[in-house]
């Protein structure tokens, strides 16, 4: 049984491939633009993020952002002193995985 065979019978296969980490996130900000131009979300040209922007992107409260940053959900870079960004890409990223 070829895959079209299997397909139009209504069953599944299973394929296994193996990729690098830098082809997995290149795969996961392109989902991220599919998914952008599929349901109009205007792309964010703004690369570093604030905590406080990242609070309006994402919707969430200032308690939330701090224990995702501290459980490592999102990844945030220090810069002068204690001030934290984060990277759009990133977090675009990051929202992909948790899904898959």
């Amino acid at each position: 049984m070829n895959q079209e065979q299997i397909m139009r019978a209504g069953e599944s296969i299973n394929i296994q491939i193996t990729l690098s980490d830098e082809q997995i996130e290149r795969i996961a900000l392109a989902i991220v633009d599919l998914i952008s131009q599929r349901y109009n979300f205007q792309h964010n040209t703004k690369e570093i993020l604030t905590p406080k922007e990242v609070e309006e992107l994402l919707d969430i409260s200032h308690t939330t952002r701090i224990e995702w940053t501290r459980q490592g959900v999102l990844k945030s870079y220090t810069l002068r002193g204690t001030r934290k960004y984060y990277k759009y890409s990133e977090i675009m990223a990051d929202l992909i995985k948790v899904r898959l």
